[in-house]
């Protein structure tokens, strides 16, 4: 019978850690085009090296076609490809946590049809 309990206890452990793991590291996907150069900004390392980074701020769209205005770092030191249709991984509690470029045929239709308007 504790062996049971035991097996029940680790489960509910993991179930909670898996859940947890999720709302803080998971997300929603939302799309963008690059329509804008960003914002050129200067960052200075914890060593003291200099380094440069271009900040956007978009408007995205989910699936559904839903708006969500998107603040994020190309985190490169030269601007992103104009016109370049990115897919972003949007957490409710920290924003973009990653994106990654894709082509205009992975982008859903109704999210496609509002950021070609």
């Amino acid at each position: 019978m504790r062996k049971w309990i035991y097996a029940l206890v680790a489960l509910i452990v993991v179930g909670l850690g898996f859940g947890w793991y999720q709302y803080e590291y998971g997300g929603q996907s939302y799309y963008t085009k690059i329509t804008t150069k960003g914002e050129r900004q200067v960052r200075t390392a914890d060593n003291g090296d200099k380094y440069i980074d271009y900040q956007y701020k978009l408007p995205a769209y989910n699936k559904a076609g839903d708006k969500r205005t998107v603040d994020f770092n190309g985190n490169k030191e030269r601007p992103l490809k104009s016109n370049a249709y990115l897919q972003l991984k949007v957490s409710r509690q920290k924003g973009v946590i990653s994106w990654q470029d894709v082509t205009k045929g992975d982008v859903p239709a109704k999210a496609t049809a509002k950021l070609d308007e």
